[in-house]
């Protein structure tokens, strides 16, 4: 069976848990709106903390810096269900 997303195994606090790439997530879910709007409507309507329930670093490339969330796969249950 082949993943549809990829779990990994992510320091989120103080614990070291299964997380998912919210970006990933945003694609397979194929949600219209660009990613960074529908990631902080999530954080605010699910009332999501950083370093418990996610974390986020920038990535350098070509023009300003993109942000990176990299949510517990709990957290991506309910995104995912709501």
């Amino acid at each position: 069976m082949s993943e549809i997303i990829k779990i990994s195994s992510e320091v989120i606090g103080t614990e070291k848990t299964n997380s998912v790439n919210a970006r990933e997530l945003h694609q397979v879910l194929e949600i219209g709106k660009d990613f960074s709007n529908w990631m902080n409507a999530q954080i605010n309507s699910l009332g999501l903390e950083k370093n418990v329930d996610y974390i986020v670093y920038e990535v350098k490339g070509n023009g300003r810096p993109q942000k990176e969330y990299i949510i517990t796969t709990e957290t991506a249950k309910h995104i995912s269900m709501a």
